[in-house]
């Protein structure tokens, strides 16, 4: 008759094993952005997908986003023009974004694939455009009117 000790540490060898030879792809503890497990999706996968706006890298380039691409241009070009020199914070929030691609990488459970100026990219303009949307929609006083 096994040990009860024996039989923990086999036990603690064969999970020891399946984590070095997985290869789903790992999860750093700064991970906070996830995919949809696949068994939440097998139902509807059209529930999970977005369909009119899609922010960060998984989604950016599906066909049926590209409208609202033009969108986020605008609301970009709207938010620098409340500055007086445009470029400058432009480079700005480039700069900003650039500094912290390393954490943003981090932040997505999983690889992602876009080089550092496309990834930089796409989260300057979704951060500009969710910041600019936010200031369309508020009042004098900052509280946020609802989209009407």
């Amino acid at each position: 008759m096994e040990r009860a000790e024996d039989n923990g540490k086999r036990m603690a060898a064969a999970l020891d094993q399946l984590l070095t030879s997985s290869n789903e792809p790992t999860v750093s503890g700064e991970s906070s952005i996830f995919r949809i497990p696949s068994i939440l999706s097998k139902h509807n996968k059209e529930a999970y997908l977005p369909n009119a706006f899609s922010f960060g890298p998984w989604h950016h380039d599906e066909c049926n986003l590209q409208p609202t691409k033009a969108l986020k241009i605008n609301y970009l070009n709207g938010l620098l023009g409340r500055f007086p020199d445009r470029s400058a914070k432009l480079l700005e929030l480039v700069c900003a974004v650039r500094n912290k691609n390393d954490l943003a990488r981090q932040s997505y459970a999983g690889k992602i694939s876009l080089s550092d100026d496309e990834l930089v990219k796409i989260l300057v303009l979704d951060g500009c455009f969710i910041t600019e949307f936010f200031l369309k929609n508020s009042n004098a006083e900052g509280y946020f009117q609802p989209y009407q």
